[in-house]
Parts: C-alpha cells; structure tokens; sequence
C-alpha cells in the first residue's frame, strides 16, 4: 500500500465507499474550494469488474479485450501527466513512473471476469500529487481521479452520453429504438458527472482529465462491440449497442470569444504553468479558471489582473472558452484591457 500523505491544514476524511466520496466531492463544491479544503483518506475502495462473454461463456482472455487493457492503462498514464505534469505526452513519463501506475488486472481462471485494485491505484495518485499540487487543488483532483476511472457512476454517466450520441447518429428506425430501449444512467448519476465536471474545472482549469478517462472507457466498449455480452461495473452492455457506440464521433468542443467585466477572484501562481486566475463574469455570475494567453509575453495582462486582485476592482478581459457537451471545458485569458476604477466589487 502506498504510504498515506498528509498535507499540513487539511483535514483527512475518511472514505470507505464512492458515495462518501461523491458527498465529500459535493461538499467541497459548494465551499468554492478554500484552501482549508479535506483530503480523502481512502479505507477502502471496491474492486472494478469488466465482464467480457463469448458464444454464452465467460472465456479467457481474447486480443480485444486485452486491447481494452491496454488503453486503460494509457488512459491513466495520460491522466497522471495532465494533472501533475500539465501536458498529454506521455514521452516524458519515466520507467519508474510506469510502474508505479501499472494497473494490475486480475482474471479470474477460465474466464473474462476481470478486476483490479482501485484503492492502491487511488493511493499511488494521492502520494505524487502531493508533491505536484497545491493543497486547494489536491482533495478534489484525487476524487475526481478516483471516481472517473474506478467508480460505477461516472462510467453509468459516460455510457449514457455515448448512447445519446448513438441514438442520434443512427440512420434506421430498428436502431434508434434499440438505443431508447438501453437506458445506463440515473438522474443521479448525470447530476454527479455534472458536479465534478463543474468541480474540477474550477480545481484545474480544464477538463482534460475527463478526457483522458473517456479515452480508456472507449477502448471497453470497443472491445464489448467484438464480444457476445458485456458487463461494466453495474450495467449491461449488449454488443449491437456497443457496435453503434464505438462509431459515434466525439462531440466536437465549441469555442467562444466573450468580452466581459469579471471579479477577480484568485490569481494562483502554485501552478505547472505558472499563472492562472480565478474570475467571475460579474453579468452572469459564470465562474472560470483561466490560464493566460502566453504567460511569457503578457506582462501587462498580470499586471492588470494582480490589480484587479489586490484593489478588489473587477476588470474588463477577453476570454475564449472552450465548452464541450454543454459543459465549460477551459478558458484562457486572451487580453485583459483595463482595470475598473470606478466600480468597487460588493462584498470584497
């Protein structure tokens, strides 16, 4: 077992199973992630199952779902240099790194009923990221790293989306009402995706961790689409859905130019990158977590938003957002024009 970290002014809070996790999650959420935020203290966390069958048998291992193996692995390895590195490439991930994240999938004799332990891959996650986050970033990142790629909710949430996609890419009639009839997720379970969307977008500014674990998920279904049935975590997975989901195309995020008076609500230095800032659209309330443009050349957009930080006045700033399924994926800062003189921000 990983040995567990400790983070001088966070509270360790106990976690013994993904509800608990979903409602330390949500808590932090609505507390606008102070820096006094609790960190996990995972007791115990439940083995994931895939279940892969063929000709009515759970058999042994077939190159699908090996391959299905394969880019989970990737897809925590690239989630592991997303968060603490800041990049996708996984050329920069070390030997030792590797192994560290290897994901040990156990079989059971005779059969495709795999599992693996999601409790030491949290740990090991947890004990790096103390070493490469801040303490405000670390509690809900560990969850969020915790729940896309080991807990049944975020994957019910995944497999409703892709059905959804199918659902509207099908050109027959037989096919649409194949895909009405298959039901993954529960309200409940959309609304908790929409939490940690919502909470790790503020957290890190982006949501490429959630893409990083969607890539993983895709590589199941791709494999569940060449057996005979399939069973992930708690839901049932018949290959003729599976078929129609893995040829559905990955919605295409959507950029916006938004021009707008935001409050200043945190400029983070502790960050890979070196600069970000927390602001507030001051119209809508919308809150982002926002890197510069080129942190190298904008001085002056510091300036400013240092300004607009210390004096408590809002500021006037371009900023191109990027949404993807609805959701605000990431913003950057495109150009800060001025600093507000005239109007004090309520309540700062």
């Amino acid at each position: 077992m990983a040995r567990r970290p400790r983070v001088p002014g966070m509270e360790l809070v106990p976690i013994n199973d993904e509800d608990e996790a979903w409602a330390l999650l949500e808590e932090l959420s609505h507390t606008g992630f102070a820096d006094d935020s609790k960190l996990p203290h995972i007791n115990h966390w439940p083995r994931f199952h895939f279940k892969f069958w063929i000709e009515g048998s759970q058999l042994v291992l077939t190159q699908p779902v090996m391959q299905a193996m394969i880019d989970y692995q990737t897809s925590v390895n690239r989630a592991f240099m997303i968060v603490l590195e800041n990049t996708s490439i996984l050329r920069g991930l070390s030997e030792e790194e590797r192994q560290e994240f290897e994901i040990v999938f156990k079989v059971k004799k005779g059969s495709t009923d795999l599992s693996f332990n999601a409790q030491e891959l949290i740990e090991k996650f947890m004990e790096k990221a103390v070493g490469k986050l801040t303490g405000k970033q670390i509690a809900i990142i560990v969850i969020a790293f915790a729940l896309l790629f080991t807990g049944y909710s975020c994957w019910n949430a995944y497999l409703e989306e892709q059905r959804e996609e199918a659902k509207a890419e099908a050109s027959s009639k037989q096919m649409k009402d194949v895909l009405e009839a298959q039901k993954f997720a529960s309200e409940n379970d959309l609304k908790r995706m929409k939490i940690l969307a919502d909470a790790l977008t503020a957290a890190h500014g982006s949501h490429a961790l959630i893409d990083a674990s969607e890539d993983g998920k895709k590589g199941v279904v791709k494999a569940a689409a060449k057996v005979q049935d399939t069973e992930i975590g708690n839901n049932h997975l018949p290959p003729e859905v599976a078929r129609r989901m893995a040829r559905a195309a990955p919605s295409a995020p959507v950029k916006k130019i938004v021009t707008a008076e935001y409050e200043v609500l945190r400029v983070d230095t502790d960050v890979p990158d070196g600069f970000r800032v927390r602001l507030k659209n001051t119209k809508t309330g919308q809150t982002v977590f926002a890197s510069l443009r080129d942190a190298l050349v904008s001085e002056n957009d510091r300036t400013l938003i240092s300004r607009g930080e210390w004096e408590k006045k809002p500021i006037v700033a371009t900023v191109q957002e990027t949404w993807r399924r609805g959701n605000l994926a990431s913003a950057r800062v495109e150009q800060v024009i001025n600093v507000v003189e005239k109007t004090q921000v309520a309540g700062r």
